[in-house]
């Protein structure tokens, strides 16, 4: 659990931005635009606020993740670098389509993820479910400031809506690099490295 007092200031700062629209073209050069999601546009936009973070939010989460950098690259066996991020307000209204809905990504398994959650997760208050085994669903709870790293194409997995307020969180995606480099890249909402 990342500290509350470094959660709380970035989750103020979340809250002062409005959401930014959903478009299947946007993903920056090098990136390609994933294609699963363009049917459910409409409803993808209705259920989850996409949040696009300035510069000093992004500084923030910057010292957010550092002193964590040694122990991911630990779990991975080398360095890593931020190639993506998503930051996400899931309403109560979310329908269960694209991140909502039961998925595994299909990236190469040398990228995965960190969930990082500033409200707390939980089934009431909205979280993500992993699917570790045929039988057993794993769900992330804990208090504002959780975060998980996973290999989310080799774990089937689903966000859980909240039932009343907004569930912020921040999808980070990583892969290998020659050094840990910790400053979020922002390829767009809808790039996929």
């Amino acid at each position: 659990v990342f500290p509350a007092d470094h959660t709380g200031r970035i989750a103020e700062l979340l809250a002062q931005l409005e959401p930014a629209e959903w478009r299947e073209n946007d993903s920056a050069s090098g990136y390609v635009a994933g294609q699963e999601i363009h049917q459910y546009a409409d409803s993808y936009n209705s259920s989850i606020q996409h949040l696009v973070l300035d510069d000093e939010i992004r500084k923030e989460i910057e010292q957010l993740l550092l002193p964590i950098s040694d122990l991911v690259a630990d779990c991975l066996g080398h360095p890593w670098r931020i190639v993506n991020f998503l930051c996400r307000r899931t309403l109560p209204t979310a329908s269960e389509v694209g991140p909502l809905a039961w998925h595994n990504d299909g990236w190469p398994r040398s990228l995965v993820k960190i969930l990082i959650y500033f409200t707390p997760p939980g089934s009431e208050t909205g979280t993500t479910e992993l699917q570790v085994s045929e039988d057993v669903v794993h769900q992330i709870q804990g208090e504002a400031g959780t975060w998980c790293l996973f290999r989310n194409s080799g774990l089937v997995h689903r966000g859980i809506r909240p039932m009343s307020q907004p569930r912020v969180s921040i999808e980070v995606t990583i892969g290998p690099s020659w050094t840990n480099r910790t400053f979020p890249e922002f390829a767009g909402l809808n790039a996929q490295y």
